[in-house]
């Protein structure tokens, strides 16, 4: 449960499958930093001069896994393949392109990311858009199942298939015509090229884009890398033509250049058969061009910027330092990675615990290790804090601390802990490992990037490096660090009063003195002493292997064997109540509470002591509350089952919010407060979610600022108290997973069925949801100063008390899903008029939670025409249903969603056998499904969307 929030760097995809979402570059861990305008320079502050060796590197090659076979063709066509059983009868194939925006002819065309699109649009086999409904047929829709992305280094495609004998030819046909076969005519691609400069403008008028390219500014120039953003300029992409994307398209989509990846339930000599005999044919169209430079050097001097960005909520600095990327296919490679990851968490977590306490002025911090491009890698701190001049000061003077010397020997144990705890659980959970994972982590290996041993051998030697690992050698290496790669520094934030000016930052490069550790941290063996326990008073078998306690006291423990997930159980625990019984108390407040909760300690530890115990621990426990339950969701290996039960019991008798963790919750929710004027995405569903509650004050998803000022943490204690400190309402936890039932029955028997039931729930009142909309409640936003900011059209209905058996459950999912597919159709692939589009339809755990919708990004001159399209296709299958074709596809695709099976489902099915009628079996699931017809789907939609009975939101930028 680390506080600590790791700093993720996301800058290599620009994801761009139909229908997928734009991963757009982003630097930190806090996603609300909004940037619109730099004002900073870089400058040439003094550098290091110390003279300090480089580290020695072991370049010994790491063994490859006997279990995936490789090969290369003769035209030069590599392939690895696996079997795997896990989830069984499917197949998860890659096709990786050794090239990306770093080869495109001209930096910024986008040429690279826009032949990924056109793979969609057309081969020789399935001209236009008719390989997405080939595809479909065979169960795989974009997005869940067909996806890509394109990076700085290499392009990837994506497709998940159900392992039948029709999905495994057409899903090797696929690969194969995307690697030699598209079709790229002058039509399509001024067709596509809507689609994406959609996508380009959703991404480069995003809230944060200019923060995002300061920090590409700092990481990749002086590198190969610059300029070349995945997602392109809009004036070069606007001026792509069929001919360019040819010659892209005949230079780098070559035999040699590709690698196929196959992972599944299909035997690896019929994988291999199946390469060979779709891509033996393959051949070069023209010369080999050579690979461009990747070189790399670690800058030698200072980046100092500073970004004011008047559309922001948040003000940060970080605080980086680049690094090699070094080669983690070698023995040594592998051990710099690991160190340098234990390096910046290990220092990260002293910042976080010392925030915690109260003993440094940073709101919010957190660091680690990322990686950028193949050639680059890089190490650092994000932080908040009143005075960001003082905070770099303080996050520089720690890694020079550690480079003095300042690393403790218990706080290394600590980290170690934590990194070995989560490297073992991979081994436990080998046996369960899905076709997915294993997929990508071979697209890695492919691009000689990633380990490539099995899941055992990598193991059990990075747990023997963890322990060689020394004080000394963390020292030795900060003071690399700082000797070879001068800091990259950043602040950023909406008033430039709060921010600290290029100087200042400087003068921290200057005075950040050496900072140790903190005091140490209290050590403790367990959260609690085990009680003696008290047997249930009643034992029932359920369906299959399932088994119900009943305790004397008012719990319901469930319980369900499960090996979908080897080594791990995950547990759900619920009591009657929720924000229905809050009295005055908004539900929005309520909410803060539970989030403060969830981030404190529990009983008499305080969250540093506690996260101390759990940092070698691999579980997690969350509190939640909804409209008429709170309870808790978490997980654990099964290892640490009993430390979960404990957990859980403590949250109970000892619920707690502490003051750090208190305001970082009440900051986070201002930020979110303040963004509904300045993000459309966030205003929109914030919006329509506000109308579907008729605006009632006791419901709207966020507090006023007001409210949020006058919310204290003494009413936030009162709240957790009440909601979660007592279980006179009942309480019903539910156990799924990879555990002993004996097992689960003593751990139920000691934490659970000993509770004392003390005071009863000061329940204030039931105050019901308000009802659905009898009218059309709409609402239009001007959001943004940037008049090219994203558009937004939103949709929803709210159905109260829908039938709830596996009939209705058949008919919302199949419905569902004919509703993305004619989003994706009309409105992306017809009109060009989005990027993006999903439809959904929710019965939720209750019918009081059961509800639609339709989220489609847009550009703000077409909001109107969307929205207008989008009643047209409801108006269409209202009258008389989809044709059976969407039926068919719909079909297949639901049937796969049901053959998927994860612990949270299963949990989901216990806790439903008590609402009478509701029915989440899939086998009675996929009975209904086969009975469905466009009539009974025409009804449903009906019932759904009623109209004239709905949530609009129109959004477009307005300031």
């Amino acid at each position: 449960m680390l506080l600590a929030i790791a700093i993720a760097i996301a800058l290599a995809a620009a994801a761009c499958t139909p229908g997928g979402e734009a991963t757009a570059p982003t630097t930190s861990a806090d996603d609300e930093a909004r940037t619109t305008t730099s004002i900073g320079t870089t400058t040439t502050a003094p550098t290091p001069t110390t003279t300090v060796p480089d580290p020695v590197v072991d370049d010994t090659p790491l063994p490859s896994d006997a279990e995936v076979r490789t090969g290369t063709l003769d035209n030069g066509v590599r392939y690895l393949v696996r079997t795997n059983d896990s989830p069984g009868g499917a197949l998860e194939l890659r096709l990786v392109v050794d090239a990306g925006s770093l080869h495109q002819p001209r930096a910024e065309d986008g040429s690279a990311h826009v032949l990924e699109h056109m793979a969609f649009n057309g081969t020789a086999s399935y001209p236009g858009n008719t390989l997405d409904d080939a595809l479909a047929d065979v169960g795989a829709v974009i997005g869940p199942h067909i996806n890509a992305y394109t990076s700085f280094d290499e392009t990837v495609y994506q497709l998940s298939l159900p392992a039948t004998p029709a999905a495994i030819d057409l899903g090797f046909q696929t690969l194969s015509e995307w690697a030699g076969a598209m079709l790229l005519t002058e039509a399509d691609v001024a067709d596509e090229l809507l689609v994406v400069l959609e996508e380009l403008r959703l991404s480069r008028n995003a809230p944060g884009t200019v923060v995002n390219d300061t920090f590409l500014d700092a990481y990749l120039g002086g590198t190969p890398y610059a300029d070349h953003d995945p997602i392109g300029e809009e004036a070069a992409v606007a001026d792509l033509d069929a001919g360019t994307l040819r010659r892209f398209f005949d230079d780098w989509y070559r035999p040699d250049n590709i690698t196929v990846i196959a992972v599944g339930d299909v035997e690896v000599d019929d994988l291999e058969a199946r390469i060979v005999e779709a891509f033996d044919g393959l051949t070069d169209r023209g010369a080999t061009p050579a690979q461009p430079d990747r070189t790399a050097p670690l800058p030698t001097d200072p980046f100092i910027r500073v970004v004011e960005a008047p559309d922001t909520t948040t003000s940060f600095v970080s605080v980086d330092w680049m690094l090699p990327a070094w080669d983690g296919t070698t023995v040594g490679g592998e051990r710099l990675v690991m160190l340098e990851q234990v390096l910046f968490h290990l220092l990260a977590t002293r910042l976080d615990d010392a925030s915690l306490r109260g003993d440094n002025e940073l709101l919010v911090v957190g660091g680690g290790r990322f990686a950028v491009t193949r050639e680059r890698a890089g190490g650092g701190f994000y932080a908040e804090a009143d005075d960001l001049g003082a905070a770099a000061e303080l996050v520089i003077g720690t890694l020079r601390g550690a480079a003095e010397g300042d690393v403790a020997a218990e706080e290394l144990a600590r980290t170690v802990e934590e990194f070995r705890a989560s490297v073992e659980l991979e081994l436990e959970t080998i046996e369960s490992v899905q076709d997915r994972e294993l997929a990508d982590a071979l697209v890695g290996v492919a691009l000689g990037t990633t380990d490539p041993s099995a899941a055992a051998d990598r193991v059990r030697r990075r747990v023997a490096v963890l322990d060689t690992f020394t004080p000394d050698d963390l020292i030795a290496h900060a003071r690399w660090i700082l000797a070879s790669s001068a800091p990259q520094v950043i602040a950023a934030g909406p008033d430039a009063a709060d921010l600290p000016d290029v100087a200042r930052l400087e003068a921290a490069l200057e005075a950040s003195g050496a900072a140790g550790p903190s005091e140490a941290t209290a050590r403790i063996d367990r959260i609690m002493t085990a009680p003696d326990p008290i047997a249930p008073v009643e034992e029932v078998s359920l369906r299959r292997d399932a088994v119900e306690w009943r305790f004397a006291n008012g719990v319901v423990v469930r319980f369900e064997p499960s090996t979908i997930a080897a080594d791990t159980v995950d547990l759900r625990a619920s009591s009657p109540g929720g924000a229905r019984a809050l009295g005055d108390v908004p539900f929005s407040l309520a909410d803060v509470a539970v989030d403060a909760f969830g981030a404190s300690g529990v009983d008499d530890l305080d969250p540093v002591v506690l996260d101390a115990f759990l940092a070698g621990r691999n579980v997690w426990l969350v509190p939640l509350l909804d409209d008429h339950t709170e309870g808790f969701v978490g997980a654990a290996s099964t290892v640490d089952v009993e430390v979960l039960f404990q957990l859980l019991r403590a949250s109970i008798d000892g619920p707690r919010i502490d003051e750090v963790p208190f305001a970082r919750v009440v900051d986070a929710r201002a930020e979110q407060i303040e963004s509904l004027a300045l993000d459309p995405a966030t205003a929109a569903v914030i919006e329509a979610a506000d109308l579907v509650e008729d605006r009632d004050p006791a419901w709207t998803p966020l507090p006023t600022s007001g409210g949020l000022a006058a919310f204290d943490i003494d009413a936030a204690r009162r709240i957790v108290a009440d909601r979660f400190g007592s279980i006179d309402g009942g309480l019903t936890v539910v156990v799924v997973g990879d555990a002993d039932r004996l097992e689960i029955a003593r751990l139920a028997a000691t934490y659970l069925g000993t509770i004392q039931p003390g005071a009863a729930d000061a329940v204030l009142g039931d105050r019901p949801l308000p009802p659905p909309p009898t009218e059309v409640r709409a609402a239009e936003l001007g959001v943004g100063s940037d008049a090219e900011a994203s558009g937004q059209v939103v949709l929803r209905w709210r159905t109260l008390d829908p039938a709830r058996d596996a009939a209705a459950r058949a008919e919302a999912m199949v419905l569902g899903a004919v509703l993305d597919d004619l989003v994706f159709e009309e409105l992306r692939e017809r009109l060009g008029a989005t990027y993006g589009g999903r439809a959904s339809i929710s019965l939720g755990e209750r019918a009081e939670a059961a509800g639609a919708s339709i989220v489609v990004q847009v550009d703000p001159d077409r909001v109107e025409e969307v929205r207008d399209e989008a009643l047209v296709i409801l108006d269409s299958l209202r009258a008389s249903g989809p044709t059976d074709e969407v039926v068919t596809r719909a079909i297949g695709v639901v049937r796969r969603e049901l053959d998927l099976v994860n612990n949270p489902e299963l949990i989901a099915r216990l806790f439903a056998l008590d609402e009478p009628g509701s029915d989440l079996e899939p086998s009675a699931i996929v009975a209904e499904v086969n009975r469905l017809t466009p009539a009974r789907l025409a009804e449903a939609t009906r019932r759904w969307f009623p109209e004239g009975r709905r949530v609009e939101v129109l959004v477009r930028p307005g300031g």
